[in-house]
């Protein structure tokens, strides 16, 4: 239940994204607008399909979305505490590994970190 409580949290910010741009969207920002969603909705999805594990069902998690606009880029962070887990390095099926191919060929700068009991993304976008 706290894992659904959270993730719903988590889907919500990332539907949210959008906003972060003005009224009169350019195309390349609804471009961009999406890429964030995007990337939020994979990312988010993979950390629940491969990061949880049935021992680690009974713990509560925390996903964090954080979006900051630097110098005409958007920095995203999506930091959580499920059990060691690098996207990028992950073993998944042909559809994840493609999908992680393409964001990370579609970022400016994409680097995990692992920081105490915390999983760290970080993308330039």
């Amino acid at each position: 239940v706290a894992v659904a409580r959270t993730l719903t949290t988590c889907f919500a910010a990332a539907l949210e994204l959008p906003k972060v741009f003005s009224k009169s969207k350019s195309n390349a920002q609804m471009k961009q607008s999406f890429f964030i969603n995007f990337i939020c909705e994979e990312l988010l999805l993979n950390v629940i399909k491969f990061g949880l594990d049935d021992e680690s069902k009974k713990k509560e998690y925390y996903i964090s979305i954080k979006l900051m606009e630097k110098d005409g880029d958007y920095v995203l962070r999506i930091r959580d505490n499920v059990s060691l887990y690098n996207p990028f390095e992950s073993e998944g099926d042909e559809i994840d590994s493609g999908v992680l191919k393409l964001i990370q060929k579609k970022t400016k700068y994409c680097d995990y970190q692992r920081k105490m009991i915390f999983n760290y993304l970080y993308m330039i976008i």
